[in-house]
């Protein structure tokens, strides 16, 4: 027997939640993480290097685990469980009646090797920034960073961020030339996911300026024609109707606040993403809600221009109510203006414009897509919820999802 998780081994027990016999098990082998003694039994995580399960050993294991048999970071296979809704509980229990040891303790978790993807583009510069400083978290160095935002015949946008001497160098010779909308090739760029999708040149990545080939004749012939007088959008934008993937959807893992929130220690392991539809009941105008950021990509600086939004919100659902962490974009499309705006609004201290327009915003109803996780704070673990995109309800795709949701339950 091989010494190593089945592949998407949580996917096949999902998939499968009242086996009929053991007999018809194929191997399902996962790793046991954070085994902990619960009352008369033992919980702990399932993983299979992609997903992880929780996980209830009943009593009569408990022997296995006291033994030494069953061990935290060790493989076990399953020969017989249940897939239970717990009360109280929004979420499936693994309860395992009957395993075998595979494997002891492992020196690691097991974990799926993800390699980082890279793309080659073509675009028309639409605008780049100034020169900022970035401080390294690896080293504490200082590193020059500029960001272009480049556009296609898509009619769509994305933030490309160049460093050191891409930034010092071509990124200089671009911004002298940016009002001239010049065409860009550039190959190798690692592809993240900060505030949707954005582009990040490596230590390999070329840029050639307006290259002479058919690809960016035709992008400057379009552009020319009607891309400069055309509405851009970013790519990460329009995250409203579910996709086949179900990736950066309003309306996949759709859940309550009250699901997040009566679990403290969701996010532990690894940030969990949700869909929520709530209201804004509470916007605290003491907080300090902006910093000093980059007007290209939002991100901190030591020497950039503008304000970035940073502030926490109280969102209230039919369940309860959740403080939720807002940025930049997202903040913006529910305050209805720049974080340089609001600060304008705070400052004329003879009128009371800056609480009314903090107010006007509550009470209205919004979808957001939400990642939870634990940071820590004096030496406590607390639950963070941050809002990695807010959209407006758009009551007919969200009357077409509620019957679609009403429609799966009636036929269980």
């Amino acid at each position: 027997m091989a010494k190593t998780v089945t592949p998407d081994a949580i996917s096949i027990l999902l998939s499968n939640p009242s086996p009929d016999s053991s007999s018809d098990l194929p191997e399902i082998v996962v790793q046991v993480l954070d085994l902990k003694l619960t009352g008369n039994r033992y919980m702990f995580n399932a993983n299979d290097g992609k997903l992880t399960v929780r996980g209830i050993l009943p009593s009569n294991l408990s022997s296995e685990v006291i033994s030494g048999n069953i061990q935290n970071k060790g493989l076990i296979r399953i020969l017989d469980y249940a897939l239970n809704d717990i009360p109280t509980k929004f979420e499936k229990y693994l309860i395992v009646t009957k395993c075998e040891v595979v494997a002891p303790a492992l020196e690691m978790e097991i974990k799926s090797e993800v390699k980082s993807q890279e793309v080659d583009i073509i675009g028309v510069v639409q605008s780049v920034s100034p020169t900022m400083s970035i401080r390294r978290k690896s080293n504490n160095e200082m590193v020059p960073k500029r960001d272009m935002t480049v556009a296609d015949e898509t009619k769509r946008t994305v933030v490309v961020s160049l460093w050191n001497d891409l930034a010092t160098n071509v990124g200089q010779e671009l911004l002298d030339m940016v009002d001239q909308s010049p065409v860009v090739a550039i190959k190798s760029l690692k592809v993240g996911d900060f505030q949707g999708i954005s582009l990040s040149a490596l230590g390999k990545s070329t840029v050639l300026i307006n290259p002479d080939i058919p690809e960016a004749k035709k992008l400057r012939a379009w552009f020319d024609s009607e891309g400069k007088e055309t509405s851009m959008a970013s790519i990460g934008s329009g995250l409203s109707p579910p996709t086949k993937t179900g990736a950066w959807s309003m309306y996949s893992d759709r859940v309550t606040l009250s699901h997040i929130t009566s679990d403290p220690l969701m996010g532990e392991e690894k940030p969990v993403y949700f869909s929520i539809r709530g209201f804004i009941s509470l916007i605290k105008p003491d907080q300090t809600m902006w910093y000093r950021a980059c007007k290209t990509c939002n991100k901190k600086v030591t020497d950039g221009m503008g304000s970035g939004y940073i502030l926490v919100a109280r969102v209230s659902d039919e369940s309860g109510e959740a403080w939720i962490s807002v940025f930049n974009n997202e903040a913006e499309s529910i305050i209805g203006c720049s974080a340089d705006e609001v600060d304008k609004l705070k400052s004329q201290v003879e009128d009371n414009s800056y609480q009314m327009k903090l107010k006007e915003v509550t009470w209205v109803p919004y979808l957001f897509r939400v990642s939870v996780t634990q940071r820590e704070y004096n030496n406590e673990k607390r639950q963070r919820i941050t809002a990695r995109a807010v959209a407006p309800v758009d009551f007919a795709a969200e009357s077409k999802f509620l019957l679609e949701e009403l429609t799966k339950k009636a036929s269980q």
